[in-house]
């Protein structure tokens, strides 16, 4: 019996019956780490001593006879800019060395109440500024079931970015107050669906946090390896009307095959599509450089060692501690927001945000979900626009990896109307095992 290739409802299952602890698995998955060489190539920083004390404190709690959490012993890691109490935080930049948070972020509050387990701490490039594997790496070489945080690049893996206010945002150091969306990575839609079951809800601490007591029933949902219809339909696929694909991605085997399979598509255009990445790298890079204007050397993180007064302080602390790629943002997002150029660059980057999102409500209107298929021969810029969709308009956008017969890689990005994570983890889950079936997946 590999553990390490069980998913979470497995592994629960296991525990259940006694057939192992928490203890046990925790030292695997920390036992591969190290014979993997993760500690150093996926991980910022491992916290085994906490772990297995946990564990065993799990352990303890069921063999009193008491109800553990949903997660409970299950390995979670999260990305470094995730605010953890007495752990270092540094979210990939020199600017925050040797931070050590005195809190929590609400999702660590909350991944901990369920009884799950942090290893440590995943890598990320520097404030996420640029895209980075380590967290599909972290999952698919099984440091860990699911990776919660803000970097989710790499092939192989599904990826989820919730709708912008169903996840608080407290405590997580973001480069960005609007367009940087948490990301899930996981191997298996239901181990990402259960783990976005618990870490979502109303935050009183988050001003973005958006309220839904009325929302109906939770993100997880039967996953049975059960093979699909012989002849499925598309009542069979899933609960839309319509999977609308934008016609420039539509060239390829992957959109034959789903209307092979009698889904319902139609191809559509995006008219505000041209204006999607100018204007993302306009706002965020604004939000970036208003987020880190903090960043004096005075309160916390990085301070420079060469300075006589305050002025020089905060000039040479900044200078030193920030990288090439946030330097350029800062710089790029103070010019779109200074006196003279704020009307020109970024109130009409936000109009133009409005017009996108305008556009994509239209789309979706009738219960659509929009399928982007991004393949590895696309523009790289017009991959880029697709990608910042989720960003750009606050929608949840839910990524499954897809390999046709002649082994070409497709990221099926879907994107639905914002809160329907629901109805998006159904489909891709229905999707995925009916494209397997016909020689399609992994």
């Amino acid at each position: 019996m590999n553990i390490l290739d069980k998913n979470i409802s497995e592994l629960a299952d296991l525990m259940d019956k006694k057939e192992i602890t928490s203890e046990e698995i925790v030292k695997i998955y920390i036992q591969n780490i190290s014979e993997k060489g993760l500690d150093k190539t996926v991980y910022k920083s491992l916290c085994v001593e906490e772990a297995i004390k946990k564990a065993k404190k799990i352990d303890k709690k069921r063999k009193d006879g008491a109800q553990p959490g949903a997660l409970a012993g299950i390995p979670i890691a999260v990305t470094e800019d995730i605010s953890t109490k007495g752990i270092l935080t540094e979210a990939g930049s020199k600017i925050l060395k040797d931070y050590i948070p005195p809190f929590n972020a609400t999702i660590i509050e909350k991944l901990l109440a369920e009884d799950a387990i942090i290893p440590g701490k995943v890598k990320i490039p520097e404030f996420s500024l640029e895209d980075s594997e380590y967290s599909a790496r972290c999952v698919l070489d099984k440091g860990a079931l699911v990776v919660v945080g803000s970097s989710g690049g790499g092939k192989d893996v599904i990826k989820l970015e919730p709708s912008y206010g169903l996840v608080s945002r407290y405590g997580i150091i973001s480069a960005t107050s609007s367009l940087s969306p948490l990301t899930l990575v996981a191997k298996e839609i239901n181990d990402l669906a259960l783990v976005l079951d618990i870490i979502s809800g109303y935050d009183r601490k988050d001003s973005t946090s958006v309220d839904l007591t009325q929302r109906d029933g939770s993100f997880k949902h039967n996953t049975g390896k059960a093979a699909p219809p012989v002849s499925p339909t598309a009542s069979d696929v899933a609960p839309v009307s319509k999977v609308k694909i934008v016609r420039e991605l539509s060239n390829n085997n992957l959109v034959e095959d789903i209307k092979k399979l009698g889904i319902n598509t139609e191809e559509i255009i995006i008219e505000t599509a041209k204006y999607i990445l100018p204007a993302f790298r306009i706002l965020s890079s604004a939000e970036f450089a208003s987020a880190t204007a903090r960043y004096d050397g005075i309160r916390y993180g990085y301070r420079s060692d060469n300075y006589e007064d305050r002025e020089e302080l905060y000039k040479n602390t900044r200078s030193e501690g920030f990288g090439k790629e946030a330097k350029k943002t800062i710089i790029f997002g103070n010019h779109v927001i200074n006196a003279g150029q704020y009307d020109r660059y970024y109130k009409k980057s936000q109009q133009v945000r409005s017009l996108i999102k305008d556009e994509i409500d239209k789309i979706l209107k009738d219960g659509s979900i929009l399928l982007l298929p991004l393949s590895d021969n696309l523009d790289e810029n017009l991959k880029k626009s697709y990608k910042e969709l989720g960003s750009m308009t606050g929608y949840p956008v839910l990524s499954i990896p897809y390999r046709n017969a002649k082994d070409e890689y497709i990221e099926l990005s879907l994107l639905s109307s914002g809160f329907d994570e629901k109805t998006l983890i159904q489909f891709a889950d229905k999707i995925e095992k009916i494209l397997d079936s016909h020689g399609g997946g992994e």
